[in-house]
């Protein structure tokens, strides 16, 4: 948890190159120091590497590599931009559904250090297949040559969104999602004890899951388009407080771990 937080504070640092330099330029840097923490995991033989590994894996893999993507597919479309962030977050999506099966039966097979090799591998050489398809920084025009009156206005410097009363309401909104996805995915075991159902009963769900999550992603997009983001963001908040209603209690007497974010011994077990 310490890695994570350090990674997301350091990116409010470390985020506006993305801003300021050509989407290649961010990839040659970031690829790298992903690459780098991925690699590091193999040799995290005590404490301290550990933890640098992690914050550079949190820093530039779920942090650099999501917040660049999506800023660059902002910068670059402008009357589609939602259907455009809408099918690139689907490579999200396919990478949780494929990777870790694959990680899995790399582990297997040749040690669960070969699985960070593989993928300090497996960046850098996307990272070159990128930057070489960024070579030339993309600027969105319209069709027939005129003004695009669509065209983002100038930007919010970083002191003027704060004084923003919507801010940190839409913080709130835009955490809660994730808080919610982490808790269930981390303590799928606790979940499935404490209701007693068997670890199959989670597990199933997942493919049922990875399919409604993507036909969401892409009608979002298209709703995004076309309706004010208050509105949607509004129907993702009651949608995530509806599903955290419905979802069934654990029954009388059922055994809680001895801290929220530490599932219990027998399910690690």
């Amino acid at each position: 948890m310490a890695a994570t937080l350090l990674g997301a504070v350091a990116l409010t640092r470390t985020g506006h190159p993305v801003d300021r330099h050509p989407a290649r330029r961010v990839v040659l840097v970031s690829a790298p120091l992903l690459a780098l923490g991925a690699v590091a995991m193999t040799w995290s033989a005590d404490l301290f590497t550990l933890f640098g590994a992690l914050v550079l894996l949190r820093l530039f893999g779920q942090g650099m590599m999501t917040h660049a993507g999506f800023t660059v597919l902002g910068r670059w479309f402008t009357r589609r931009r939602g259907r455009a962030v809408s099918l690139a977050a689907l490579g999200l999506n396919t990478g949780e559904a494929v990777l870790p099966a694959l990680a899995v039966a790399l582990s297997g097979a040749a040690g669960w250090q070969a699985v960070w090799w593989a993928a300090g591998t497996l960046v850098t050489a996307g990272g070159v297949v990128v930057a070489a398809l960024f070579r030339t920084e993309c600027t969105p025009h319209p069709a027939d040559g005129s003004a695009d009156p669509e065209a983002p206005a100038a930007g919010w410097t970083r002191a003027e969104v704060p004084r923003d009363r919507c801010f940190h309401p839409l913080l709130l909104a835009t955490a809660a999602p994730a808080l919610i996805g982490n808790t269930v995915f981390f303590h799928q075991a606790h979940l499935a004890e404490t209701r007693g159902w068997s670890l199959g009963v989670p597990a199933s769900a997942f493919p049922l899951c990875a399919v409604l999550t993507v036909l969401c992603s892409v009608a979002s997009g298209f709703l995004l388009d076309r309706s004010p983001g208050s509105c949607c963001c509004r129907s993702s908040c009651s949608r995530s407080a509806a599903g955290c209603c419905s979802a069934p209690s654990p029954p009388r007497g059922a055994r809680s771990p001895s801290w929220p974010c530490t599932a219990s011994p027998t399910a690690s077990s």
